[in-house]
């Protein structure tokens, strides 16, 4: 299986109750999920089942299957090439071979490979053929000792339907065949691992026994112990690496939305409610926090070595800049407050009146903070009034591009209030966005390849069949459809390249502290 795909093995059963598609299966049982938009179908398939279910949770399953199968073949290239058949010959002495041969087809009957599925093998032609010159008696061992691992693992208890081998173990000799294993693979050439040697089996199970309840612990374990087994190749750290930070971040968003305090990724939160510990809290902060009975703890300054000292640096601007007196100025309030208060339209900057600029110099203002003077979305001001504001304007940082705003008078405008304000000592200021534009931007339209995105939208019901925010001709932009319904808020749009008919999935901006700014993209630093 190539690094590009992910495999969870399932059972006949779960596999029709859930209705999971043919085309997803391998020729083994596996399920292959060509990317993680993959799993959150899945995932949404199962929950809608009833089978309550999270895509980062059935990622990390199917990552952690996929890493036990390529942890085995490189242990067959690595030790023993034969390690499976000779575990077959070990089962077949110690278990009897009837016995052996009688699980291994009611395996194949409760987990059907593809073939077996579609009716082109019965269960025994396909345990007495090979699958790329493998026979596959040794495959559907390979299988069922990951089955086996799987079902005696806790962290995937809530998802045991799918993988549930309660029929084996009433029907057949399959406990006693699989608790042989152990002894077959103590006699094998052993694994280097940072906790010592340990057998073949032992390592597979290494990561069950160090974080029985956290699927988090798990993959982090099998960073570690797994080393040696997975070698070095950048894809699979990185299909690691991803599957670990998909699980902290559906955490994050999870605690969140509850608003509870409790670990991300702590295995035991589905058996035991959120609880205060103070004992933690009181290392945590050096504090009893409240907490009765406790008393006070000492709170030190971390000591800071001296390699972290850095003499002072000071910029061009230290002869003014300590000692200015900033005003800000929200640009289409203060000209419409300007308006009203001379009795005539004031909507550009080169229209405000010499005496408001006499009045800044005899306040002892020296820098004037002009909120809001770049050119700004349309697709911005578009979404606040059909959210039911009728006469709001755009956000002063859903920018459409870094052009002074048009009906403020352009760069000529400013220009010219510029050089009034400077005669009076006055400086000018304004903001910059550099995380984010709207999302109907230049860039957006010029270069989408900048910002963050997919291929795929980011939750698998997502539609996007509202109006059209944009006013380039060359783009189409839409806002996902529960945001209009108060449903959800908007994690994504989806640009359509107004030529090609080319949709891709662009990320609205966040600070990571809170939602989703709706009228902006993130660039992709």
């Amino acid at each position: 299986m190539g690094l590009s795909m992910l495999e969870l093995l399932i059972n006949r059963s779960a596999r029709d109750r859930f209705q999971i598609d043919q085309d997803l299966f391998a020729t083994n049982d596996d399920v292959v999920f060509a990317n993680y938009y993959a799993a959150q179908q899945m995932a949404q398939q199962i929950s809608a089942a009833g089978l309550p279910a999270r895509a980062s949770d059935i990622n990390a399953i199917g990552l952690i299957h996929e890493l036990a199968h390529i942890a085995i073949g490189r242990f067959k290239r690595a030790h023993n090439p034969n390690v499976l058949r000779d575990a077959l010959d070990h089962l077949n002495e110690n278990v009897g071979e009837a016995e052996v041969q009688r699980a291994l087809r009611e395996f194949v009957e409760a987990f059907p490979a593809k073939p077996v599925v579609l009716g082109a093998l019965t269960p025994l032609q396909y345990l007495n053929a090979s699958t790329d010159g493998i026979p596959n008696r040794e495959v559907v061992l390979e299988e069922m000792t990951l089955v086996w691992l799987a079902n005696d693992n806790p962290a995937l208890a809530p998802y045991r339907e799918l993988f549930d081998d309660t029929r084996l173990r009433e029907v057949t000799r399959y406990v006693p065949k699989m608790t042989r294993l152990p002894e077959f693979f103590d006699g094998q050439p052993s694994v280097d691992t940072p906790r010592g040697k340990l057998s073949l089996f032992a390592a597979l199970r290494a990561p069950i026994d160090a974080s029985p309840f956290s699927l988090e612990g798990q993959l982090e374990i099998i960073r570690d112990i797994w080393g040696a087994l997975l070698g070095d190749q950048v894809a699979l750290i990185n299909r690691l690496l991803t599957g670990l930070d998909i699980i902290r971040e559906e955490g994050r968003a999870m605690l969140a939305g509850r608003g509870e305090m409790d670990f991300v990724g702590d295995g035991n939160r589905a058996a035991q409610p959120p609880r205060f510990d103070s004992a933690f809290f009181s290392e945590m902060t050096g504090s009893a926090g409240g907490v009765p009975g406790a008393s006070a703890g000492p709170s030190a300054a971390p000591d800071v070595p001296d390699a972290f000292y850095e003499p002072e640096a000071y910029t061009l601007d230290q002869a003014w800049m300590p000692n200015v007196v900033m005003i800000a100025k929200s640009s289409y309030v203060w000209l419409d407050q300007l308006s009203k208060k001379h009795g005539r339209a004031i909507t550009r900057l080169d229209q405000i009146p010499e005496a408001e600029l006499d009045q800044l110099e005899r306040w002892g203002i020296t820098g004037l903070w002009l909120i809001g003077l770049w050119e700004r979305s349309t697709a911005s001001q578009t979404i606040k009034q059909k959210m039911g504001n009728p006469e709001a304007i755009a956000s002063a940082y859903s920018l459409k591009d870094y052009v002074i705003a048009s009906d403020l008078g352009g760069d000529a405008a400013l220009a010219d209030l510029k050089a009034r304000a400077w005669k009076r000592g006055i400086r000018l200021a304004s903001d910059m966005v550099p995380n984010h534009t709207g999302l109907d931007s230049t860039w957006v339209a010029e270069h989408p390849e900048w910002f963050l995105s997919s291929s795929q939208p980011p939750y698998p019901n997502y539609t996007y069949n509202g109006p059209n925010l944009s006013s380039d001709p060359r783009i189409e932009v839409y806002l996902d459809d529960h945001y209009y319904d108060h449903k959800d808020a908007a994690v994504a749009f989806k640009r359509v390249d107004a030529a090609t008919r080319e949709a891709s999935y662009l990320y609205h901006g966040n600070d990571g502290t809170g939602l989703p700014w709706n009228d902006t993209a993130q660039i992709d630093y």
